[in-house]
């Protein structure tokens, strides 16, 4: 998980600033129907955890996967169409 440079702040893509386990090996490539992310809320939705999944064709995107070696954009600026083909 990358700082995509929020609040100004610049990207440096060797910080780890968050790392999970990775549970189901199972990831379907040309699906991603069973891949999904667990979230701890934060302030008054401490203790809250949400579950963040893989999109469905035509829905927002909350979540996407690119390998591991693509650079993050920075904040608020658009990926790359050839991302989302």
């Amino acid at each position: 998980m990358s700082n995509t440079g929020w609040g100004g702040s610049s990207i440096n893509y060797n910080a780890k600033i968050g790392e999970f386990k990775i549970t189901n090996m199972d990831w379907d490539y040309e699906k991603n129907s069973n891949v999904s992310i667990e979230v701890d809320g934060r302030g008054d939705n401490q203790g809250v955890v949400y579950t963040i999944k893989f999109p469905k064709d035509g829905e927002i995107p909350k979540i996407i996967a690119v390998d591991q070696n693509e650079n993050w954009m920075d904040e608020r600026e658009g990926v790359p169409d050839s991302w989302l083909e």
